[in-house]
Parts: C-alpha cells; structure tokens; sequence
C-alpha cells in the first residue's frame, strides 16, 4: 500500500500535537488542584460580601467560572482529601476532574457504597456519560430503596421545559433537589389523585366512613369568639404581584436559584412589618437568609439602582432592574409598606 507524503506529514503533525497536549495536561490538573483547593478555602469562610458577591455561584461567575466548573473542582478537591490517591491519578490523566467530582459523590454517600468495591477504579473505567449515569441510577436506588425501573422517554424542546419547571416546583415542595425521574413521578401522581376514577370512588368512602367522627369532633370544645391572631401568610395574590415583577426567580442578579424562593421582609415582621406588596422581597433562601440576619442592607444608590451591600459597606449584588423599578414606586409613596407618610 502506497502511502502518500501528505498523509504521512497529516500523521506527523498529529504525534505531535498529541505529544504536546499529553505534556501539558499534568500542569494544568496540578493547577486545577491549587484553584480548587483555593475556592474549598474560600467556601469554607462564608461571608462573601467583600468579595462582591453574595453567593458561592456569583462568585464564581465573578472570576470567570461557571457554577459547574466551581462545584466540579470542589468535589475534585474533597474526594483528594477522602482519598489522597485522588490528586495523582487526576495529574497522571488516569481519572479526569469531572470524574472524580462524581466519586465524591458516591465517596461521601454510604447509601450510594457497594460493599467491597473500588469507587475510584470504577469511575476510572467508565466513560463520562456512563460515570453520570452511575451516579444518577445510584441516587434513584437509593431513593426507592429498590433497583429502579429504566425507562426512556422522548420530550420536545417545550415538553423538556415544562419537565424542568416540575422538577424546580417538586424540588421547591419537598425543600430538596429532586431528580427528574421523581419529579415525573410526583406529577404523574398528583394528576392521577385528581382524574383518576377509582382513587376519586377510594377517596369518598374514606370520607363517609370518616364523616361521623369528624362532625363530631369539629363541634365539640369550639370557643365562641375566636382571636385573630397576626399571621406571617402571605395572601394568593401578593405572591402573584411579587412574581410577575421580574419572574418566579430571585430578585438578585445573577442568582440563577428558582427552587428555594421565599418572601422577605423589608421592615421586620417581627418588628411589625406588614404584609404589603411594597414591604416584600421575593429571595432565595440563602440571600434571604443573609438579609434577615443583616449581612447585607438594601440600599439605592445614587444613580437609582438598588444593591445589596455587606456590613462594612463592601457592594454584593444588584437586584434585577424591573425591581429597581418596582421598589421605586413604594419609595416614592413614602417607604417599604408602601404608605404614604402621615
């Protein structure tokens, strides 16, 4: 077989590059090891304010990482320090980043251990799907307590949105990341509670057989007069407001939680702050968290946008801009709850 001189210059060049990446790749994990040992230092400390963010994800965006690439070097680093042989087999190009990022998961999970196994040997072997998959298929063993049923289903570009949208709603009812397979499952129950024949006739012979003793007890020791209390419930339509301000999202910018919402109070309610649309903040729980304990104000700035800043003063985040706008309509009526001034 003839070959030509331009193939054997193509397969020349191609040693070579291959040579070069393969010299370069134990520098770049070594360096990759030193950043994230940097950023479990900087997790570790909490408040990042002076920073300029609020968040652990900000901040990673904030020096040009993406929040995946922020948690993959976490976990790269924590399965080193679980298993010190971790941080050579990732500069030797034996197991990638992305990988070991996944046997930290199962590292760190009993539940997710088979009894005997070699964690890091098996996710070295796979191939990164398949190492996701692993991880995936372990978490829904785990979760049913049982090997899971695989099924396969095919969704259009809106179906896969409306499949992401459940899965923030469950994940927001259950106050955990849910996978999508439980978030299906929960929808597919919830519909078949309220159109299903034979769960509805279940339902009202529950309901009659339960009928005489619930009359009874709701009748029995009922006050006359009840006192109404004050209550941190926030009315139907409040919340409606609050959402279509800039979306059922957090109001910080750059905050890309739209699970674990919440409605903060400008003017404390325990300080007697109302439940008026111009005293609330619609806030993941982490940065409301921070706001009620006061690690970060809410001021407006000169040029009228509103910011979230640190204690000393340190700028952390601005809120969205069709915020901006809405809070600037309660402060020009005089304050948070949105009264005018007597």
């Amino acid at each position: 077989m003839v070959v030509s001189v331009l193939e054997l210059a193509r397969e020349e060049r191609l040693l070579e590059l291959d040579g070069r990446l393969r010299s370069r790749i134990p520098g770049l994990r070594t360096l990759q090891f030193e950043l994230g040992r940097l950023l479990r230092e900087v997790a570790r400390l909490g408040d990042l304010t002076p920073l300029g963010a609020t968040t652990f994800p900000l901040y990673c965006e904030g020096l040009g990482l993406s929040p995946a690439e922020g948690r993959e070097l976490l976990g790269m680093v924590q399965a080193a320090e679980a298993r010190p042989e971790v941080e050579a087999r990732v500069v030797e190009a034996r197991l990638s980043p992305q990988k070991a990022a996944l046997a930290n998961e199962v590292l760190r999970r009993p539940d997710l251990q088979r009894p005997g196994e070699d964690v890091l040997g098996l996710f070295q072997a796979k191939g990164a799907r398949d190492a996701v998959e692993e991880v995936r298929r372990r978490k829904e063993e785990a979760r049913v307590a049982e090997p899971p049923v695989t099924r396969t289903f095919h969704f259009s570009a809106g179906e896969s949105r409306e499949v992401d949208r459940t899965r923030e709603l469950v994940s927001r009812l259950k106050g955990r990341i849910v996978s999508d397979s439980e978030a299906v499952a929960k929808a597919c129950g919830d519909f078949n509670d309220v159109h299903d024949p034979e769960r509805k006739a279940l339902r009202m012979k529950e309901r009659d057989e339960k009928a005489p003793a619930s009359v009874a007890g709701a009748t029995a020791g009922r006050p006359g007069v009840e006192d109404v209390e004050r209550t941190r419930h926030i009315a139907e339509r409040t919340t409606r407001d609050l959402i279509r301000v800039a979306g059922d999202r957090c109001w910080v910018e750059g905050c890309a939680n739209r699970v674990f919402l919440e409605r903060a109070h400008r003017h404390a309610f325990r300080a007697n702050g109302s439940n008026d649309l111009g005293n609330l903040l619609h806030l993941c729980h982490e940065h409301h968290g921070g706001f009620d304990r006061g690690d970060w104000l809410l001021v407006r700035r000169s040029d009228g946008a509103w910011t979230m800043i640190g204690r000393h003063g340190w700028p952390a985040g601005r809120l969205r801009r069709e915020v901006s706008t809405f809070l600037d309509r309660f402060e020009d009526k005089g304050g948070p709850d949105g009264r005018a001034p007597p």
